[in-house]
């Protein structure tokens, strides 16, 4: 249920890695344990995995931590509209004070205002400063500077296996970690590398999607409607829009479960396409299960819908409420958390913790189900 934001709360447990040596050379720092993002009193703060209280609610607006730092704002409305954005350490402390401001729409009413501050990925983080993409060090420093944008405000992707992609001229192309353009901005779409791999559209090609490798030459050929990325070595693509089918290719480009008719996964959520943990939701006759990655059901339809596997367990929605199952679907968490307004209102697990909201609060539970942390009204 990767990505999942209920209507009413957008705060998810985030598990932060330790390690000593960044995919693009810049080390990382050690870090203390996953830090959760909360709400008390209108402000956000963070938990340890015990529920603890150890960054004080004082922020306007935050993200959740990665790789030892978070993005909080200080100004904005509850939403995160306005104010000014900065960065912390795990420990409360500034890496870079409130500086970065949003850049307004250019299409309003279609696409919200440009937020200036995005998460750490591979040990720098995009920034926008001036209408312009640039990244920044985990000591606030900048890295690489703001020398990227388009007419979307959308100029930058964050760091995956050394590269990021960025727009350049109107085209996307990519960089490594010292801002060298690595594969030329020829690019009308392009997706993160992931496995090897990343998915992407030449302007020659308007609309049909394949996938280049680290040399920036098409490794499966250009053929698609549309391309995921590469996820437990399968990647989701569509082969026929007006149909609505689709399949999982391996990199060979060989489809090895599909084409098949894709659904939605009913009203109550949006659409999961990735294996994840080796299993990944699919809907047949109203019900959802969980295919292997030879495409048999591992899980026989059954369930309302369901999310991602993650740290063994997926959420899954029996009637109107949520509970979570283990690999060989038996319910280990029982549904009691309620559906509300039509939409998820429960997150993966991360960090040993998941986010989920009932009774109109929100909170944290651990595997069993036990409520380490649970707020007195809902994050906006």
């Amino acid at each position: 249920m990767r990505r999942w934001v209920a209507w009413l709360v957008c705060v998810f447990a985030v598990a932060m890695p330790v390690a000593a040596l960044s995919e693009v050379g810049k080390p990382r720092l050690q870090e203390p344990g996953p830090l959760f993002r909360i709400w008390a009193d209108h402000k956000a703060g963070y938990i340890d995995g015990s529920g603890k209280m150890v960054i004080e609610a004082r922020f306007d607006f935050a993200r959740d931590f990665a790789e030892g730092r978070a993005a909080v704002n200080i100004g904005s409305d509850e939403l995160g509209n306005g104010g000014k954005w900065g960065y912390i350490d795990t420990a409360g402390r500034y890496i870079l004070e409130p500086q970065l401001v949003e850049m307004p729409s250019r299409m309003p009413g279609l696409i919200a205002a440009t937020r200036p501050a995005e998460g750490f990925s591979e040990g720098l983080a995009a920034v926008l400063v001036s209408g312009e993409w640039g990244f920044i060090d985990l000591t606030g420093e900048m890295a690489i500077s703001p020398r990227y944008q388009d007419e979307l405000g959308l100029g930058a992707g964050p760091f995956r296996e050394g590269l990021a992609r960025v727009r350049v001229g109107g085209r996307w192309g990519y960089v490594d970690g010292t801002g060298k353009l690595v594969i030329a901005p020829r690019f009308w779409y392009a997706g993160n590398f992931s496995e090897g791999l990343a998915p992407v559209s030449t302007v020659a090609e308007w609309g049909i999607q394949g996938y280049i490798n680290k040399k920036g030459t098409f490794a499966i050929k250009a053929r698609f409607a549309s391309a995921r990325e590469f996820s437990d070595g399968l990647a989701f693509v569509v082969t026929d829009s007006r149909q609505g089918q689709g399949g999982w290719i391996e990199k060979t480009g060989k489809m090895v479960i599909g084409p098949m008719v894709f659904q939605r996964l009913s009203s109550t959520a949006p659409p999961i396409v990735a294996f994840s943990e080796g299993l990944v939701p699919r809907e047949v006759d109203g019900k959802v299960g969980y295919l292997d990655k030879r495409g048999r059901f591992a899980i026989k339809p059954q369930f309302r819908t369901g999310g991602s596997f993650s740290e063994g367990l997926a959420a899954v929605l029996v009637g109107d409420k949520w509970g979570y199952i283990d690999k060989t679907g038996n319910l280990v968490i029982s549904p009691r958390f309620q559906l509300e307004g039509g939409l998820p209102s429960v997150g993966d697990f991360r960090g040993g913790l998941a986010w989920v909201f009932t009774d109109g609060r929100a909170g944290y539970i651990d595997r069993t189900g036990r409520f380490v942390w649970r707020g007195n009204r809902a994050a906006p």
